[in-house]
């Protein structure tokens, strides 16, 4: 705990170390601080002057000591996601960021495939929600610019009536200005850079309270005086008992199988736990030792002619944008519920009252999945080994005899031009029956035997889930939609049915 503790007081400050900064900008960062983990909603407006229009971006921001997780959600009515081309896979997919021990790991949500940076000079750029406030610019984070850098030299602290002002100074002529509110923690209210008296950038700052913390509930950015970006805090939860001590790669939602690209190895596979050889999981999976489904289907549904990501997502279709799975996954109901909020605009108190009902509903659930979770883990194992011996089973019907012999009708080369390698084998998803080698009766036995017990199971978790979805469904469902007004829920239909739009994130 000590050593998370030390990295807590890292990760804040836009300028590091506190030799020869005045006392009252020492408090200011000192109360920033106090945070050690926390969960933030966020939304971005960016320059409506820039050829797209007004559009606002939805966020998350999660801290675990020294671990940061950031999701791009898309524009907040859940209609524009990250665009790489149209209508090729994953160009509107959710985009996570994991920034752990010097790695960054992105991941688009629901695609085949993940990559891990550890060179810091070459991570994605993202925002970090720490520094809100402090920063002048709304400059995404990568790596120490020179305003981040500590000032060479800072004025002594003005006191005013309600105010406090620290300048510092750098060695190329710049200056930073704060002004410090001491009703609000010391927190500054406002920040300035400036080039002589010449103000280039500032950002002027609304706080709020959120679980006793001042932090920034508005920052608007202008540059030369005009307004650039605006951010805006939806929600803050600060240093909650049930906030995890660190992140993982677990929390991007990555299913085992997810082929990973990483900058200083071989390229890998993700089995749900850690990283291996992506060469090995192949090979378990040709075997039957692991279970590859989950990554297939994956592969199956971005393969489709309206595959994951191909067009942007309409907000309250299949459990807002989410797949049916969230029904019995309650760590899946927190963005069930973020939807939801985004959704019907809901503010203020409505949202508190919210994300209670969300925690009031995932207590009794993870107490059911503790008390279940040696049966559960059992008859998911059982299906998972189940699966795999069907699966080889159906692979092996499946595989071109050797040498055959030509004929009318007979598999071309085209048919079989999946490839030899391991990473074509497990991409390859739609077996040509004109290739398959003949079934006896002998192999359809087992077959069909296993089928049964697949469906067996099946029915087995599905009555052993039954609590869990009824509480999604008679308990966290109705409770959210108490909270719209009709002018919230009027404005929904409204904005649900204006065009698609297609928005590059800022």
């Amino acid at each position: 705990m000590y050593i998370l503790h030390l990295f807590s007081l890292l990760w804040m400050l836009p300028l590091p170390g506190l030799s020869g900064k005045p006392p009252e900008l020492v408090e200011a960062e000192l109360h920033r601080r106090r945070i050690e983990t926390a969960q933030i909603e966020w939304t971005l407006v960016p320059p409506a002057n820039d050829g797209h229009g007004y559009r606002e971006a939805l966020h998350t921001s999660r801290v675990a000591y020294g671990d940061v997780i950031e999701v791009y959600h898309g524009l907040s009515d859940g209609r524009g996601h990250v665009e790489a081309s149209p209508g090729e896979p994953f160009s509107y997919s959710e985009r996570r960021l994991l920034i752990k021990d010097g790695e960054q790991w992105q991941y688009y949500a629901e695609t085949p495939g993940a990559n891990v940076n550890d060179i810091p000079e070459r991570h994605m750029l993202y925002r970090n929600l720490r520094d809100l406030g402090f920063e002048p610019t709304p400059a995404l984070s990568a790596h120490p610019t020179w305003y981040r850098q500590p000032a060479a030299s800072y004025d002594p602290a003005e006191h005013h009536e309600d105010r406090v002002t620290v300048t510092g100074h750098w060695d190329n002529g710049m200056s930073v200005r704060w002004t410090l509110d001491p009703e609000k923690g010391m927190q500054p209210v406002r920040v300035e850079m400036l080039s002589g008296s010449e103000v280039l950038g500032a950002c002027d700052t609304e706080y709020e309270q959120f679980d006793g913390l001042w932090f920034p509930k508005q920052c608007t950015f202008s540059h030369r005086g005009s307004t650039t970006v605006t951010i805006s805090v939806l929600s803050a939860e600060f240093n909650r008992p049930e906030h995890p001590k660190e992140l993982t790669p677990k929390d991007l939602g990555m299913v085992p199988g997810t082929q990973v690209s990483h900058t200083s190895l071989q390229q890998t596979a993700w089995t749900g736990e850690k990283l291996i050889p992506l060469i090995d999981w192949l090979n378990m999976a040709e075997a039957g030792e692991v279970d590859n489904s989950a990554w297939d289907e994956v592969v199956r549904r971005c393969q489709s002619p309206t595959g994951l990501g191909r067009y942007p997502k309409v907000v309250n279709d299949d459990f807002l944008g989410l797949t049916s799975v969230v029904a019995r996954k309650p760590g899946l109901w927190e963005d069930y519920t973020r939807r939801f909020i985004q959704r019907f605009r809901l503010e203020g108190e409505q949202i508190d009252r919210a994300w209670t009902h969300l925690k009031e509903c995932q207590k009794p659930a993870y107490a059911y999945l503790d008390e279940q979770k040696s049966v559960i883990r059992e008859a998911e194992a059982e299906r998972a080994k189940v699966a795999a011996e069907l699966a080889k089973i159906e692979a092996d019907r499946t595989k071109p005899a050797a040498n055959p012999a030509p004929s009318a009708g007979a598999g071309t080369k085209d048919e079989t031009s999946a490839g030899d390698s391991p990473q074509e084998r497990s991409a390859a998803q739609a077996p040509d029956p004109t290739g398959a080698q003949p079934t006896d009766n002998a192999e359809a036995k087992p077959r069909a035997a296993l089928q049964e017990q697949l469906g067996k199971l099946d029915e087995r978790l599905k009555k052993l889930y039954e609590p869990i979805e009824r509480i999604f469904e008679e308990k966290l469902k109705p409770g959210l939609a108490k909270l719209p007004t009709p002018a919230q829920i009027d404005a929904a239909r409204v904005r649900e049915s204006e065009p698609r739009r297609i928005i590059r994130p800022s």
